[in-house]
């Protein structure tokens, strides 16, 4: 079985002259791989050094600002040998300074390999790299929401990069190419794994601050054909909004 079954960005929390800081979701084995991170922009490349936070997130750090475009590659072992296993598109805009949260998740066409964004060291299906159960989906994002307070945050959890306003469609546009299906199937899987944080649970009705955490295992095998999910879509989406008096 592949020691790192799933990671992608989450986002970018600190980039300053001196500072950088990058946070990844990770799904991987127990015995907790050793990892290196290799950041290219152009001919330069720098190693990064990196912490476990919890069961689903790393840091990565290094000691200078990125701007523009840069690849963040991972590597873990193989036969005692580094061997690439995925590789991140970064882009941040050189007006960006501080704290950001990196709206960055690519479209596969925009990497240079012909492998999908997020890779596994065995094809494995999606279903078998996503968690097998569902985390608790009540907790509220500090970064768009300030008034949040930070200790509500659930520690163990694999979560969705989503900005304030952002909607369910460009979400699940960013996602659908890491997770190899269309975007209606990854509006549903997002959804259904997300019910309260929709307003009267209806799925065009996704809150400002909601916090969005990855669809199960169980939820992405659940999952039909396209034309099944465009029309599950289209019912979820026409379905009555109560208006309050």
């Amino acid at each position: 079985m592949a020691a790192v079954d799933y990671i992608s960005l989450h986002d970018i929390e600190l980039n300053t002259p001196q500072a950088l800081a990058i946070k990844l979701n990770i799904i991987e084995s127990a015995e907790k791989p050793p990892l290196k991170f290799v950041l290219q922009q152009g001919s330069k490349k720098h190693t990064l050094s990196y912490q476990r936070l919890n069961q689903y997130m790393l840091r990565v750090q290094g000691n200078q600002r990125l701007t523009g475009t840069a690849n963040l590659v991972v590597y873990t072992t193989n036969n005692d040998l580094w061997e690439i296993i995925n590789t991140i598109k970064l882009n941040i805009p050189p007006t960006n300074k501080g704290h950001m949260t990196a709206d960055t998740y690519s479209s596969a066409e925009q990497i240079t390999s012909t492998k999908p964004m997020v890779e596994t060291t065995k094809n494995q299906p999606l279903a078998s790299r996503l968690p097998t159960s569902s985390p608790d989906n009540t907790r509220t994002n500090s970064r768009t929401n300030t008034s949040t307070n930070i200790s509500q945050v659930a520690a163990n959890q694999c979560v969705l990069t989503k900005q304030p306003q952002e909607t369910l469609w460009r979400i699940a546009t960013r996602y659908a190419p890491q997770w190899n299906i269309d975007v209606y199937s990854a509006m549903i899987a997002i959804y259904n794994a997300n019910r309260n944080q929709f307003s009267q649970q209806h799925i065009k009705l996704l809150k400002a601050n909601a916090t969005l955490t990855c669809p199960t295992k169980n939820i992405m095998a659940s999952l039909g054909s396209k034309s099944l999910m465009e029309e599950e879509f289209e019912r979820l989406h026409n379905k009555k909004v109560i208006i309050e008096p």
